[in-house]
C-alpha cells in the first residue's frame, strides 16, 4: 500500500514537472531577441509544500501555509524541454530539511530572491514566471450537500503565473496560465502545447 502511494506521488510530481517545463519552453521559444537571436532568460519558480520535506515532517493537516519557492534559472540558448525539465526537477528536489534550515535560517534564500529580482530589473528582457501545483488537492472529493463538483477552477487574477490542477477524472492536468495579453500568444501558438 505504501509503495503504491509513493509511486502515485512520484508520478504526479513528474507530470507536474513535465507540464511546467512544456509551458516554460513555450515562454522561452516565443521570446527570442530579434537583434542577436538569443533566447531571452525566463526564470521560473515553483511553490513547494514544506510539510513532508522537514525533519520531522509536519502533519498534513497542519494549519496555515508553509511553503518555499524553488528557483530554476533559465538556460541560455536552449529550448530543449528535457534540459528545462531537469533544471525544474533539481530546483524542487534540492529543497529538503537541510536546505530549509541552512538557507532560510541565515536569510540566504531571501538574498537569492533579491538577486533574481535585481537581475530582472537590470535586464528589461528577462522575466520571472511562477508555477503553483494544486494537483492532489481533493477538490473533486468535496461535497457540500449537493454532490461533488464536475469541474473546478480558480477565480484568482493570475499574472505571470500558472496554476496546475488535476482534471476531474484525475488522469490529466489543467494549466491556468495568466500572462499579459500580448504575451499570451506564445503558449497559445506553441506546437508542443497544441500537440
Amino acid at each position: 500500500m505504501k509503495s503504491a502511494i509513493l509511486d502515485r506521488t512520484f508520478i504526479v510530481e513528474i507530470r507536474v514537472e513535465a507540464v511546467s517545463s512544456l509551458i516554460w519552453n513555450a515562454l522561452i521559444t516565443g521570446d527570442v531577441d530579434a537583434e542577436n537571436g538569443e533566447v531571452v532568460p525566463v526564470h521560473v519558480t515553483m511553490t513547494v509544500n514544506l510539510r513532508k520535506r522537514l525533519d520531522p515532517p509536519l502533519p498534513q493537516l497542519y494549519m496555515g501555509n508553509i511553503f518555499l519557492a524553488s528557483i530554476a534559472n533559465s538556460v541560455a540558448k536552449t529550448t530543449n524541454c528535457n534540459i528545462l525539465a531537469e533544471k525544474f526537477h533539481e530546483s524542487i528536489w534540492k529543497i529538503n530539511d537541510e536546505y530549509v534550515r541552512q538557507y532560510c535560517g541565515r536569510g540566504t534564500h531571501l538574498n537569492v530572491m533579491k538577486n533574481l529580482a535585481a537581475e530582472v530589473e537590470n535586464n528589461s528582457r528577462a522575466g520571472v514566471f511562477n508555477f503553483s501545483s494544486w494537483c492532489r488537492f481533493p477538490f473533486y472529493e468535496t461535497d457540500f450537500g449537493w454532490g461533488r463538483p464536475i469541474w473546478f477552477g480558480t477565480a484568482l487574477k493570475l499574472n505571470k503565473l500558472a496554476i496546475l490542477l488535476d482534471t476531474s477524472d484525475g488522469k490529466g492536468i489543467e494549466a491556468w496560465i495568466g500572462l499579459p495579453k500580448e504575451e499570451m500568444t506564445k503558449p497559445e501558438q506553441d506546437p508542443g502545447i497544441l500537440a
